[in-house]
């Protein structure tokens, strides 16, 4: 049976149905605690100088992670490490932060609050020998509160990880957003999750600080809108966030990071697709994108280790139900843009 034309499968013991992979609506929290054994933590610091902060996903279950990165000028940490050949097998955490390349040093930070939370890959007998894994993005804010020496550390990291909730997440300008910049307005946190139809949970985390807009000034509505669920745009007025604005920021150096989680089990190969595929979600919300003065990077993690639901399928089947999830994954990164950006401006 050709891809595309599978409609159900039943068979050693596993049942599909391709209906099931659609999109039911968004979850609870509709942000990326929905996935599940995560908490997410923010630190900024706003006061004059400072304008820069860090946002951290901390994993509480055998987490796998991929990456793509989409943009010309990226700042990353530990990307190699999520190489499918690679030998660490899970991550512990996400770091984003501003300050870019300066601001890489906050993963240090998370890496000791872990460290001493015993939380690691085991090198070591002792309760300390373990090393933290924490693949880190940044994005470029440098000088934005007035100066350039002010910068994420070591201390920013660790304490947004004692400010991280499995509860509640904070949006807008909060954690690495303090400083963000899109298309003329202020940037921001944003996250948003969906609900597949078999219970399947795909969510987004991302930090907009992009050269272009969310917003098409031509027709008078953000770039995406068609992609909300239920009403949860309905308390933004895009018009007045962006009258009189222009279509991209007055900086020069940009870069829009995210995170795509699910909770069903993938392999590394697989996640680096989801990250490929999820940046056609930046692609649908901003435009222009992935230019020479953005470091675009997409993390993708699979939390968890079930894999009822898609363990014992043929492989043509299991590639159509993934193809469906990836595409649910790219427009929740879409909508959580918008939250981004719009909560920033609330």
């Amino acid at each position: 049976m050709a891809v595309g034309q599978i409609l159900s499968y039943r068979g050693s013991m596993v049942r599909f149905e391709l209906e099931e992979w659609s999109v039911a609506g968004a979850g609870s929290t509709n942000t990326i605690l929905d996935v599940g054994d995560i908490s997410v933590g923010h630190f900024a610091r706003t006061d004059p100088p400072y304008l820069t902060g860090c946002s951290v996903v901390l994993f509480d279950a055998p987490t796998r992670a991929g990456v793509d990165v989409g943009g010309s000028a990226p700042g990353t940490r530990e990307t190699d490490a999520l190489d499918p050949g690679a030998l660490v097998e899970y991550i512990d955490a996400v770091l984003f932060t501003g300050s870019s390349a300066f601001g890489l040093d906050a993963a240090g930070g998370v890496m000791r609050y872990l460290q001493r939370k015993g939380q690691g890959f085991k090198v070591a007998p002792s309760d300390l020998g373990v090393v933290p894994i924490v693949p880190t993005a940044t994005i470029f804010d440098l000088g934005r509160g007035g100066s350039f020496e002010a910068l994420c550390d070591l201390d920013f990291g660790i304490r947004a990880c004692e400010m991280a909730s499995e509860m509640t997440l904070a949006q807008g300008s909060v954690g690495a957003g303090a400083g963000a910049y899109s298309g003329g307005v202020k940037g921001g946190v944003g996250s948003a999750s969906a609900i597949l139809g078999n219970g399947t949970v795909v969510a987004s985390f991302c930090v907009v600080n992009s050269r272009g807009s969310i917003f098409n000034h031509s027709v008078g509505r953000l770039h995406s809108a068609s992609l909300e669920l239920g009403d949860e745009f309905s308390s933004y007025d895009p018009l007045e966030v962006f009258k009189g604005k222009h279509a991209s920021g007055n900086n020069g150096f940009n870069t829009t990071v995210a995170l795509v989680a699910t909770n069903l089990k993938l392999s590394r190969s697989e996640l680096r697709v989801m990250a490929r595929v999820a940046h056609d979600g930046l692609a649908r919300s901003i435009r222009p994108i992935h230019t020479f003065f953005d470091g675009d990077t997409i993390f993708a993690a699979s939390v968890g280790e079930d894999d009822s639901l898609l363990g014992d399928v043929p492989r043509d089947i299991r590639l159509e139900a993934l193809s469906m999830l990836f595409e649910a994954g790219a427009d929740t990164l879409s909508r959580a843009v918008i939250h981004g950006v719009m909560k920033a401006n609330s």
